[in-house]
This record gives structure tokens, sequence and C-alpha cells, in this order.
């Protein structure tokens, strides 16, 4: 409710001439919000705006009314300027779209509104977002440069493969754990690399002969870059004996499941400064103390606007097509393990 009557028990009015009615809303003044991030790598730059709002009730059944946070897409101009030192090359027109899917939540999933281009991205440009609200005048910029594609110079020792243990396996005797060393080159304007490790099975149902495709990820700790000037080297070891105990902790153990691997799919995905600082902020501090700062780069606004890229990378574990072939048998040291170790044997991992 928009006044609240504050009771104070006992306080004699005679002493204290105040009023008890409290207006905890204050006068509405329009704030736009941003999200965007642009990826050079992606075909389609899809930037979301929003309105911040404000009304007499519940603020969760404000929130499940599409009206009260969109605005309407005829009032708004979005546009992103193409620069080069300053200087204005080029003039983008978003134009809105919708996005169709959206999980629900404390929000509408109704008439989710995006703004989007489809016009390359370039790299060696920054770009302006300028929101102007035809309605009202307000205007809302913010900038960012735009990062390169970052790509793994090494992942592990062989170009095709990667090896998490170093010696065949039996069911009596484990492995020796090998540590891959993932390695990559900085680009300038990128402060936070993670690394995801998405690895690709089967599980039959020997009971009735179905087999289902599924992938589990394995996602890294974030890498920072002492700064964003580029050019740095960086490195990150995954853990041998860490990544079967991981899948020991997520598979279930059914016996009438067998599984087999072909390969894994590494993504590195890369962030901007602004958007680690954005991120950092944001993140809950775990503590009593829940006032944070609010933290955006969007002038006249909130939220951000930045950039950030993928890049993935496929190793094998098995594939016989291949040249030379990576055999699935129990000289492939990582396959032995996966069938035979002391962390995966009960999850019924079987050779090709």
């Amino acid at each position: 409710m928009k006044k609240i009557l504050a009771s104070l028990v006992l306080v004699p009015t005679l002493f204290f001439g105040c009023k008890t009615d409290f207006e905890v809303n204050a006068p509405w003044k329009e704030t736009t919000v941003v999200y965007g991030l642009l990826d050079v790598n992606q075909p389609v730059q899809m930037i979301k705006i929003n309105k911040a709002f404000l009304g007499e009730g519940d603020a969760n059944q404000f929130a499940q009314i599409p009206d009260s946070s969109n605005y309407n897409p005829s009032d708004l101009n979005v546009n992103l300027l193409q620069q080069k030192n300053g200087i204005t090359e080029k003039t983008i027109v978003l134009h809105d779209s919708i996005i169709a899917g959206k999980k629900g939540g404390q929000f509408s999933t109704q008439k989710n509104i995006i703004y989007v281009t489809y016009e390359k991205i370039d790299s060696s440009r920054t770009y302006k977002l300028e929101v102007k609200n035809l309605k009202t005048g307000n205007v809302c910029t913010a900038s960012t440069p735009v990062i390169e594609t970052v790509k793994y110079s090494k992942i592990g020792s062989k170009p095709q493969q990667i090896v998490f243990s170093t010696s065949p396996s039996t069911p009596f005797t484990n492995g020796v754990y090998s540590d891959p060393i993932l390695t990559w080159v900085t680009k300038p304007n990128a402060r936070t690399y993670q690394t995801n490790v998405r690895l690709f099975y089967t599980e039959k149902d020997v009971t009735t002969g179905n087999i289902e495709a599924k992938y589990l990820d394995w996602l890294q700790s974030p890498v920072l870059s002492t700064g964003i000037s580029g050019g740095e080297v960086l490195q990150q070891k995954l853990s041998g004996q860490g990544f079967y105990q991981y899948l020991q902790s997520q598979l279930s153990v059914n016996g009438n499941l067998e599984r087999r691997v072909t390969n894994m799919e590494f993504t590195m995905s890369v962030g901007s400064d602004e958007l680690y600082n954005y991120i950092n902020v944001n993140t809950p501090s775990g503590d009593l103390n829940q006032d944070k700062p609010i933290y955006t780069n969007v002038s006249n606004g909130l939220g951000i606007f930045s950039s950030r890229t993928n890049y993935k990378a496929i190793r094998y574990l098995c594939n016989v097509s291949l040249s030379p072939p990576i055999e699935c048998n129990s000289t492939n040291s990582t396959m032995a393990e996966l069938v035979g170790g002391k962390y995966t044997s009960v999850l019924k991992f079987k050779y090709q």
C-alpha cells in the first residue's frame, strides 16, 4: 500500500506535533534499465530494455503485468553507433522482437520484448547505445569496446585428445591421474575467462533398448587477467582426479543403464572489465550486510551494456573415424579409467 500508518504505542501526541502518515513512494522518475552484451561471434545482437515501475499495492503483482516493465516499442528509438576514435561511422537501428519460451519467475513472461540487430559487429570498433523515449524525451546512453575471439592455444598434451589418466586401469588397479593444462593468450578489453567442459555421452536402457543422448557440464572457476591490454598468457589446470570424482557425484547409479562417451566440448566464455565489475558487485556476499552500491555503466539509466565472447573447441575421447583414430579400448587410458576406475566403474561406462 502507498501509505503506511505508523502506530507508535503510548507516544503522547501532545508532546510531539508530527504526522504519523509516511509516504513510502517517492515521486516517480523515469528510469530505463538496460541489459546488453555484444558478442562478435553471434549472428544477432540482443539488448533488453525495460523501465522501472512504481505503484500502489503489491510490487510482485505489478511485476506480472507486462506493461509495468515494458516500454511500448513505438515509443522508443534504439540505436547502436559504431565509432572509431569517438567519431560515429555508422548508425545501426535496432528493431523490437519477442523472446519465446522464457522461464517463469517474478516478472511477466508475456510480451518479453528485446531489441535486435543482425548487423555484423566489428571487434576493432567501439559501440555506443542510445535509447530515446519519443514521448518523454528521456535519453540514456552507454558505450563499450568489443572483445575479440579468444582461442585456446593448447588443450592438454595431444592435438585431438585430452587425457585425464596416464596409465590404463583395471577394476582393481586405478590409473595415474594427469592434470591437463589449458593455455590461452588474453585479448584487449577482456578481464574474466571461464571454461566449461561439456562431456557428451549416451545412456542405453538395457531392458528397453532405448538410447538417449545426454551431456554433463563441468564448470571451472573463472581466471582473471591482471590488465585489459591483452597479450598476457594465462593457464588453468584441470584436475584429473577431480574429473572422475565429479562424474561420480553427478551421475546416478543404475544397473539397467549402459553409458558410452564420444567427445568433450571446451567452451571459453570471456567477459569485459565492466561485466566482471557488474557481476562482482551484484553477487550476494553471504554475510549479514547485504547493502551494496548499485553498479551501472548506463548514463541516465541502470544496468549493463558491455561485451563478451565465446569460443568452442572439441576434443575426443573416442572416435575411430579420426586420422589417426582414437580407439575405445583398454589402451585408451582415460576410457579405461571411466570403465574400471574406483570413482566411475559403478556408472557402467562401456567401450564403443
